[in-house]
């Protein structure tokens, strides 16, 4: 099996359209074997933050790096590597199959 390549990302923001402060981050983590894939999601809440808190990044400003940046830090590093080994042992499954269906005809 080839190494996996796990990508995170950011698939929707929930903010409030006043200030543009993003509350709801729902993440994907999407992992490639080359053959096979596997994939976690969820959503976080983020901690609320003022305008005038200097670091509130505007809503127009926030990059995809930054959003995966905060989901992660939100998830936790130890839950974030729970979900990366959990996504490799699902690709390890995949390529290496321990049940079947079909019939033999």
């Amino acid at each position: 099996m080839t190494a996996p390549v796990i990508t995170w990302l950011v698939e929707n923001m929930v903010r409030d359209t006043s200030d543009g402060m993003v509350t709801v981050l729902s993440w994907r983590a999407n992992a490639t074997d080359g053959t096979n894939t596997a994939t976690r999601y969820g959503t976080v809440e983020l901690p609320p933050k003022a305008p005038t808190d200097k670091t509130f990044v505007a809503y127009a400003s926030i990059t995809a790096d930054l959003a995966v940046t905060w989901a992660k830090n939100q998830i936790g590093a130890d839950t974030v590597a729970a979900h990366e080994a959990a996504l490799t042992q699902e690709l390890a499954d995949k390529a290496a199959p321990v049940t079947a269906s079909g019939v033999p005809w």
